[in-house]
């Protein structure tokens, strides 16, 4: 089976990017934290926003039937209350670069690995259990296959699901690659983790997190403040 890869366009006329790459350069490091007890008023805030973009630009995705959308999957965990808050859907993808030291899911690094699902199999799963409150996508580094994650990351978040990314790389990172599947997956995620897992900042105290350098970012408020703001 092979990969069907999407073609990302940025809308004319309104910008050349959308608002994540148009402020990637004016993020600075701010250690500003909010209540963790604060992350489900800030996720449906965050729902308010019924197009995929906000800001200069709006990225268009080819109309690609989710059937016809094929991921490399490491695994799936149904319902999942430690990779996020409440009840999730956790859909770990295949494939890292990072080979980051005492990595917690080595099997899912190797590129190659991993079996072949389509999007629409995923959503399939994901609405047949009531129970669901978001979807989180591991790995695996899910920025890797960015293009075939926004699909299912809208189609959540159409549905009321709240979206927590994870990723080896910062956020600044992540914005300054610019991307445009990176860019619409970045705004599609209420959350993002982000960060290497460094072994010599192991701690089972931080909350969704192998490493205290990790952070939990609140995408939409740091988009908004252009400063990086955790939870």
């Amino acid at each position: 089976m092979n990969f069907v890869l999407l073609d990302v366009a940025v809308e004319s006329g309104r910008g050349t990017a959308p608002q994540a790459a148009g402020i990637r350069a004016k993020f600075r490091r701010n250690e500003k934290t909010m209540p963790f007890e604060n992350t489900s008023l800030s996720m449906n805030q965050s729902h308010s926003r019924d197009t995929v973009f906000s800001g200069t630009g709006e990225l268009l995705l080819k109309s690609v039937p989710l059937n016809k959308i094929t991921l490399r999957v490491a695994g799936i965990v149904g319902e999942s209350v430690t990779d996020g808050p409440g009840i999730r859907f956790v859909l770990f993808v295949q494939g890292c670069p990072r080979r980051c030291p005492g990595c917690h899911n080595p099997q899912t690094q190797c590129l190659g690995g991993g079996t072949f699902m389509t999007a629409g199999e995923i959503m399939e799963r994901i609405e047949k259990d009531p129970l669901i409150s978001g979807i989180t996508f591991s790995g695996g580094e899910p920025f890797l296959q960015a293009e075939k994650l926004v699909p299912i990351a809208r189609e959540c978040r159409r549905r009321g699901l709240n979206v927590m990314t994870y990723s080896g790389w910062t956020f600044e990172e992540l914005l300054e690659k610019n991307d445009p599947a990176w860019n619409a997956l970045i705004e599609l995620s209420d959350i993002i983790v982000d960060g290497p897992y460094l072994q010599e900042f192991r701690s089972s105290l931080v909350k969704f997190r192998g490493s205290t350098n990790q952070r939990l970012v609140n995408v939409a408020l740091s988009l908004k403040t252009h400063s990086v703001q955790t939870l």
